[in-house]
């Protein structure tokens, strides 16, 4: 299990990516697309993470997010490297 860093503190997209375990290593390689909301807001629900940010619900596709104040503070099923 890993927690991603607080709200308000500068986090990476693909850290993240490999916090929820959606890849086995980083960073992602060349052609790895990660969509914010489509890749990592659809993982935010549970099983995937479990926390604080609005429960942990998925975020909808095309929805505006932020990554630090949406991701911060969530536990994920892999360590943020």
């Amino acid at each position: 299990m890993g927690l991603l860093p607080a709200t308000g503190t500068e986090i990476a997209m693909g850290k993240v990516y490999r916090a929820f375990g959606l890849t086995a290593s980083y960073p992602p390689g060349p052609n790895t697309y990660i969509g914010l909301n489509s890749t990592l807001g659809a993982n935010r629900e549970p099983p995937q993470a479990f926390g604080t940010p609005a429960q942990s619900t998925a975020i909808p596709s095309g929805d505006e997010t932020s990554l630090s104040e949406d991701f911060g503070g969530l536990t994920t099923p892999e360590d943020y490297p």
